[in-house]
């Protein structure tokens, strides 16, 4: 999500997640918001609400660890 690291920048974002990253079951965000100013946080929340519209489902990586363990 960060386009290069430190920025997130919406559109870029879109570009991969409705292009070559559209059929994955499941897929983790890294950002680094320590390093973002005003604007690159804005880009970052456009970023979450528009997972959120399209129904995503976010969790961190222990509970999907603890999920994936409890299917096995």
């Amino acid at each position: 999500m960060e386009y290069p690291y430190h920025n997130p920048v919406y559109n870029e974002f879109i570009i991969n997640y409705l292009g070559k990253y559209r059929n994955l079951g499941t897929f983790y965000l890294q950002g680094h918001p320590n390093s973002w100013d005003d604007v690159r946080w804005n880009e970052f929340t456009r970023i979450i609400d528009r997972l959120k519209a399209d129904g995503v489902r976010f969790m961190t990586v222990s509970e999907y660890l603890r999920d994936a363990a409890h299917s096995i």
